[in-house]
């Protein structure tokens, strides 16, 4: 790595202004373009942003391969349960939006996924009306009851 570092640059765009300075800066800078039909080129870029939070997990569990890929499969069957519902976890109560279904943009297309946001994140709301809500969130994820225990041991998962 060197004593400056690299860093990571993942984009759905490889004609955007965030690939070209990558690109510019091959020393520096390692750049992970995803295939174009990942850039949805809308406002609130959902499937973009799940892509590139996907991506971004897949290398973080390169020596956990097969074990990322059951827990991809199990997210997707989770799309299917009855059972689902949303856990917003906010400590200061800032985000009132969180107790409606606002908060779809930032759990993407990808039921299950885990998002874990730090403090200082805007919450989208998919509307040309507001596209942005200006309260912080500390953490968001989906939360599966039905599948919350191990099967036949009553245990949490």
């Amino acid at each position: 790595m060197g004593e400056a570092g690299r860093h990571l640059v993942i984009t759905c765009n490889s004609d955007g202004t965030l690939a070209e300075l990558a690109r510019a800066h091959p020393d520096r800078v390692h750049l992970l373009v995803l295939p174009d039909d990942t850039n949805d080129q809308g406002l609130a870029m959902t499937s973009s942003y799940t892509s590139m939070v996907v991506a971004s997990q897949a290398l973080a569990h390169l020596d956990r391969m097969d074990a990322f890929v059951h827990q991809t499969d199990r997210t997707a069957e989770i799309e299917e349960t009855d059972h689902l519902s949303v856990f917003a976890y906010d400590a200061e109560g800032a985000v009132p939006a969180l107790q409606q279904t606002n908060v779809a943009v930032l759990i993407g297309q990808m039921a299950g996924l885990f998002a874990a946001y730090r403090r200082g994140v805007n919450v989208d709301e998919p509307s040309v009306e507001k596209a942005l809500y200006n309260r912080t969130v500390q953490g968001v994820q989906i939360y599966d009851p039905s599948g919350a225990c191990a099967e036949n041991s009553g245990e949490h998962r």
